[in-house]
C-alpha cells in the first residue's frame, strides 16, 4: 500500500471541548489521501472517548501520559508515513472541505518545501503568511497555516527544552537555512487559540530570545535581540492596555475597507 500524501499530526491534552469540531473538519474533507495521527498526552476529561468515537478517520492514536507539547509531535513525526506533514491543535478547524484538495494540487507541482497559506483568527480577520527574513522575526507564523515536506524532518525536529517557542525556532531556523517555500492562496484552518498568560507571555519572550542567541552570532544577534525586544515591547504594550484588538481590527478591516472605497 502506498503512503498517504499527507499526515495530519494532533497533539492533545484535555481538549474534550473543542477536538470533536477538529476532527469533523478533517473527516469532512474531500481529499481523502491523507492519515490522521493523534498523540494524547493523557487527558482525565472526556477526550479519549471522542476520540475512540472517531476511529475511523484517527489512523493512529498514541496515550502517552507525561508527554509534553512537542514530545507528541516528534512522535507523531516519528509515526508519520505521509509526504507531506500538516500540525493542527485540538481547538483548531480546517477552514472548509475543501483545504486538502487545492492544497494537493500545490504540492504535487512544487519544488519547495514549505507551503505556507492563512490562517483565519477567532475575530474573523485573516493573517497572511511572511515567511523568510526578516520578517519572520516581526510577524509570528501559525502552525496550522504550514504544510512541511517530510524531508525538512529529516534534518530538524522540534525542541522538547522550549515550552513555547519550538515551532518559532524551527521555522527561524528553515528561514535562515534558505529552504525553499511557496505561499499558497488559501485559508487553510481557523485558530483557536484564546491567549496566553502572563506567564506565558514572558515565559515565550525569553525562549525566542534564547533561540535568536543559539541561532545568530555577532553583530546580527545584536541586531536581531534589539529588533525583537522593541517589537516585543511595543506589542505588550497593546495587549496590556487593551489595544491589540484594535490594531487588528484596523489593520485588517478599516484599511483594507478604506482602499476599496477609495478605489
Amino acid at each position: 500500500m502506498l503512503p498517504p500524501l499527507i499526515s495530519i499530526i494532533i497533539t492533545v491534552l484535555n481538549g474534550a471541548k473543542t477536538m470533536e469540531d477538529c476532527l469533523l473538519s478533517i473527516a469532512e474533507q474531500s481529499f481523502q489521501d491523507f492519515e490522521l495521527i493523534v498523540v494524547d498526552g493523557g487527558s482525565s476529561d472526556n477526550t479519549v472517548p471522542i476520540l475512540n468515537r472517531y476511529s475511523s478517520v484517527i489512523n493512529q492514536l498514541k496515550v502517552i501520559p507525561g508527554l509534553g507539547l512537542y514530545a507528541g509531535l516528534n512522535k507523531g513525526i516519528e509515526l508519520a508515513q505521509g509526504k507531506w506533514l500538516y500540525f493542527i491543535g485540538c481547538d483548531d478547524q480546517l477552514y472548509n472541505s475543501e483545504v486538502l484538495r487545492i492544497a494537493a494540487i500545490s504540492m504535487k507541482n512544487t519544488d519547495a518545501v514549505i507551503l505556507a497559506g492563512q490562517v483565519q483568527h477567532q475575530d474573523q480577520y485573516v493573517t497572511k503568511p511572511k515567511f523568510g527574513l526578516p520578517q519572520l522575526l516581526l510577524h509570528r507564523i501559525h502552525h496550522q497555516g504550514i504544510f512541511y515536506n517530510r524531508t525538512v524532518f529529516e534534518r530538524y525536529k522540534y525542541n522538547e527544552k522550549l515550552k513555547l517557542a519550538a515551532d518559532y525556532e524551527l521555522n527561524l531556523q528553515l528561514a535562515v537555512g534558505k529552504f525553499k517555500h511557496q505561499k499558497l492562496n488559501l485559508v487553510i484552518a481557523r485558530y483557536g487559540g484564546d491567549g496566553i498568560s502572563n506567564r506565558e507571555i514572558n515565559t515565550y519572550y525569553k525562549e525566542t530570545q534564547l533561540v535568536h542567541k543559539v541561532i545568530f552570532t555577532g553583530l546580527t544577534r545584536v541586531w536581531v535581540v534589539l529588533i525583537f525586544w522593541i517589537k516585543w515591547k511595543f506589542w505588550l504594550f497593546k495587549y496590556r492596555t487593551g489595544l491589540l484588538g484594535l490594531s487588528y481590527r484596523l489593520k485588517h478591516r478599516v484599511i483594507p475597507l478604506f482602499l476599496v472605497v477609495l478605489k
